[in-house]
């Protein structure tokens, strides 16, 4: 009876163990595609800087990066 007792508990701490390793890896992925994301999004916003001429593309400017 407490050899059964033993193993269910095993079993339980095994399932947390393995839920909370698949919770951390999805946490790092979700991570991972923001950083890609907000790299691209700074990177979409060189050629505004680049291309920034006139104080129309100067407000724009300034209105994409208080978003």
């Amino acid at each position: 009876m407490h050899d059964e007792r033993v193993e269910r508990h095993i079993r339980g701490v095994q399932e947390t163990l393995e839920q909370t390793d698949a919770d951390y890896r999805r946490m790092l992925n979700e991570f991972a595609e923001s950083i890609v994301t907000y790299k691209d999004e700074i990177f979409g916003l060189e050629q505004v800087f680049v291309n920034a001429t006139t104080s129309g593309r100067l407000l724009s400017l300034q209105d994409r990066l208080s978003k």
